[in-house]
């Protein structure tokens, strides 16, 4: 899901850690917002995860935060602090025994084709064989890692890792920031109308046509998933009760092609929004 999500949303994943109730990535977006990319990938595991473990509802319980990383020598460190979270988290003694980490990609144990790891391997050594000693000496330095994770910690609250001068530079540019800008119900049904050439009025028809039928299920299940909008005002605003809507957005949950739409359509509408 990782690589079809970077593939489609042209952003290098340069590390991952997936842990029992968060996951971390280091990325870096190369034409558009990381939000399109994290927001498809996003919605496809909550789907797969709650269709494996039969569970309904949103999974995530709130949206991603990010941080911006100023340079190569703060994203060694990054990557050091979330290939170590398994050790921290007494889950694992030695950051290799952990499966669902990049650390082993690194050290050229699993192959994963889609992760870009020249960038942090150029740091420790001109070959892959002196890089990856040199990476594992480092990930093994306690006191710096230690050091790092309270840094790291802050990093994330303030949103931005690197010098007090970087951090100051992007405290006072918000807009440099990537954001997932808030999506009003208007916008939303406004792009999904034009997306599957429907109007207001068809939407809230008593219609029975399948196209129409697939169109309110997506735009439900887009609802849905976001946390700002409401099913509620979405069966307000086409004239229906609430648990019709809902059932149209479990109908969409349950087809591959509608929840992708959905996601689809949650993208579309964020790429409308000009973020001040």
């Amino acid at each position: 899901m990782l690589q079809k999500a970077s593939e489609e949303h042209a952003v290098n994943i340069h590390a991952f850690c997936l842990m029992s109730n968060h996951i971390h990535l280091v990325m870096e977006p190369t034409t558009i917002a990381l939000s399109s990319m994290v927001h498809a990938f996003a919605g496809r595991y909550a789907r797969y995860y709650n269709r494996r473990h039969q569970l309904r509802g949103h999974l995530f319980q709130d949206r991603f935060r990010s941080i911006l990383v100023q340079d190569s020598s703060y994203l060694v460190r990054l990557v050091r602090y979330i290939h170590l979270n398994p050790v921290r988290a007494h889950m694992v003694v030695d950051p290799l025994h952990y499966l669902w980490s990049s650390f082993g990609n690194y050290l050229g144990l699993r192959a994963t084709t889609w992760l870009t790891s020249d960038r942090v391997l150029a740091n420790f050594g001109t070959s892959n064989k002196s890089a990856r000693q040199s990476l594992i000496e480092y990930t093994a330095r306690k006191c710096d890692a230690e050091f790092d994770t309270s840094l790291v910690q802050k990093a994330m609250q303030l949103g931005a890792f690197g010098t007090e001068e970087f951090v100051d530079e992007v405290m006072d540019a918000p807009s440099q920031r990537t954001v997932q800008p808030t999506i009003e119900l208007s916008l939303l049904m406004d792009v999904a109308c034009k997306k599957y050439n429907f109007s207001y009025l068809e939407l809230a028809s008593s219609s029975r046509k399948k196209d129409l039928v697939d169109a309110r299920a997506v735009l439900a299940l887009a609802v849905r998933q976001n946390p700002h909008l409401s099913l509620r005002e979405l069966a307000n605003k086409m004239e229906r009760n609430h648990s019709s809507v809902s059932r149209l957005a479990q109908r969409a949950q349950e087809s591959r092609v509608l929840s992708e739409q959905a996601d689809l359509l949650l993208v579309s509408t964020s790429d409308e929004i000009q973020i001040p």
